[in-house]
């Protein structure tokens, strides 16, 4: 598959306007917010890639090379491995990986690069949708760490996603957990901007 897909990118890449074949995958998801309150504004709501981290309330930002047809960039998808790591489902060669940073923000490398600069990339935990009686709605998790969304000055409804250990929301941090939606589609961008 990753030796078909890196092929497939570098003929794409060398001739102009050449659709590139996107990856498909049966552990692809999208991430959603679910809060511990039944009102609160944080319940439900899409978890997308934004300038190097995940986000709420911002809209994804992604980057496509001229010549280059590809996909939407749009939406934020992820893809799980049983190596207990989540890539961004991209079709940039060498892909881009989510991890904790030291910071505890919830970030994913630059493409090409497997670096997280001292940050957890592996032990990710992912319960799929439909899988132990939990219905359409899976479950992204990190062991001994919880997640957060974390108000930003930039206004209302906008939230960073940050993991620490325990999870206990204080100050403009809310605790939250991950929701996984089943995504059926192809890659949702090239790349994801930094």
């Amino acid at each position: 598959m990753f030796s078909k897909t890196l092929i497939t990118t570098l003929l794409a890449s060398t001739a102009v306007a050449t659709p590139i074949a996107a990856r498909t995958s049966n552990n692809a998801f999208k991430l959603i917010s679910f809060a511990f309150g039944p009102n609160s504004p944080l319940q439900g709501n899409d978890i997308v890639a934004y300038n190097g981290g995940l986000w709420i309330g911002k809209n994804t930002t992604s980057y496509c090379p001229e010549n280059i047809d590809c996909p939407a960039g749009t939406e934020t998808s992820f893809l799980y491995s049983a190596s207990k790591s989540v890539a961004m489902n991209v079709v940039v060669p060498g892909g881009q990986q989510l991890y904790i940073g030291t910071d505890y923000a919830v970030s994913y490398t630059v493409p090409h690069s497997a670096d997280v600069h001292g940050g957890k990339a592996q032990g990710w935990e992912y319960l799929a949708p439909g899988v132990e009686a939990n219905g359409p709605v899976g479950l992204l998790t990190y062991p001994n760490y919880g997640f957060l969304a974390c108000a930003s000055p930039e206004g209302p409804g906008i939230y960073s996603i940050a993991a620490t250990p325990g999870g206990e929301g204080t100050g403009n941090c809310t605790a939250i957990q991950l929701g996984a939606l089943e995504y059926k589609g192809n890659a949702t961008a090239w790349q994801y901007q930094n």
